[in-house]
């Protein structure tokens, strides 16, 4: 059987797009194990070897700027300007640079999530490229633009550089609905690797004991604790991951590394109840392991509005707000948690993705009748 070779380009702002990634990546190669991934990213290769059991090779490569976060809420904003003038000043030469290297490497197709390089540079190799996103960065920086006007030739360029990708597809929900996209997806999530009891056991967690995990995403965060969280229910332990050695506790406070023996999705599989950012990979893993949760939401990030509607319809979730959530006052969310009632179940999106990036490499069109299926998907997970 023919070998194929995609070279799949990430953003490493934050993990989300890892994480999304990683699931199609999982996916596509289960699928057919003649596929060759080369990885083409920031985000440390250690993600990778926790999120995928399939054969990768790993090539540390800028391939975008995203935002430059001073904490998981804080934005540099003109650090963010300076670095993306440079990039985009340096794009001629480091996209003849990857064009070279995926003619070198005999890559037959090229995914960006959501890479300008790559784009470029599969363009200058006469590679076809496929673009998917929730969101382009010229989005996300248009509200920028309004105090610091170099974001407006900056968007303007990559605004053309998303459009030349030769396909386009979305995962659900998107920010900016394309009219001329081959697909969309449901919500993509890592799947969940190990029992919920196991985990639980691990973490030394009693039978009787609720778990609830306070995380923000891929930027590593040193919370503020004193020696417990105030709750009237005993039972629940708080489960923060973050900035610490290894996993610990004291009184109800439980504390867990960023990096840590225990697989992400495990860890929210095994919880009962979850507060935290309204990051995309949260927000998927949610909707499809069908857990409570508390979000707090980033009124200077475009993303999180979109997020944020999608989660009003979301069954178990509820906006929690900033000073409930500095103070670790979560009592009043934990009771509404509680008389969560299961969402329907939706579908994954992670098959689909692959589905239709192997259909694309070998075909090159879209295949029309996933899209169909998609937007029914969708469709019921909305309802």
């Amino acid at each position: 059987m023919q070998q194929f070779h995609i070279a799949y380009f990430i953003s490493s702002h934050g993990f989300g797009h890892a994480s999304r990634s990683a699931a199609i990546i999982q996916s596509v190669v289960t699928k057919n194990p003649d596929v060759k991934i080369t990885i083409c990213t920031e985000t440390p290769h250690w993600f990778f070897e926790e999120s995928l059991t399939v054969p990768f090779c790993y090539r540390k490569t800028q391939t975008d700027v995203g935002v430059i976060q001073i904490t998981p809420i804080e934005m540099d904003i003109p650090g963010t300007l300076t670095k993306l003038n440079r990039f985009l000043a340096d794009l001629p030469e480091n996209s003849a640079r990857i064009a070279d290297l995926l003619l070198n490497e005999k890559v037959d197709f090229v995914v960006a999530d959501i890479s300008p390089l790559a784009i470029v540079g599969a363009e200058k190799a006469g590679i076809p490229s496929l673009l998917i996103e929730n969101f382009t960065w010229d989005w996300i920086y248009q509200p920028f633009a309004r105090n610091y006007p170099g974001f407006k030739g900056i968007n303007r360029k990559l605004a053309r550089i998303y459009d030349s990708a030769t396909y386009r597809g979305q995962y659900s929900p998107p920010c900016a609905p394309s009219e001329t996209g081959d697909f969309i997806l449901p919500p993509v999530s890592r799947c969940p690797r190990t029992a919920p009891e196991t985990i639980r056991v691990k973490l030394g967690l009693a039978a009787n004991e609720k778990l609830a995990l306070v995380a923000m995403g891929g930027v590593s965060t040193a919370y503020k604790l004193k020696d417990r969280i105030d709750s009237a229910d005993p039972d629940v332990v708080f489960a923060f991951s973050g900035d610490y050695l290894e996993i610990s506790r004291r009184n109800n406070i439980l504390l867990i590394p960023h990096r840590s023996e225990i697989y992400h999705p495990d860890l929210v599989n095994s919880a009962d109840f979850l507060f935290g950012k309204a990051g995309y990979s949260t927000y998927s893993e949610i909707v499809n392991m069908q857990k409570p949760f508390a979000y707090l939401l980033r009124p200077d990030f475009r993303e999180s509005a979109v997020l944020g509607a999608a989660l009003e319809n979301t069954a178990g979730a509820f906006e929690i707000d900033a000073l409930s959530f500095s103070s670790f006052s979560f009592d009043p969310w934990i009771e509404k948690m509680s008389a969560y009632k299961k969402h329907q179940p939706t579908t994954n999106g992670s098959d689909l993705g692959a589905d239709n990036i192997l259909f694309l490499m070998r075909s090159g069109k879209p295949r029309r009748d996933l899209l169909t299926a998609v937007q029914g998907a969708t469709a019921h997970s909305s309802d």
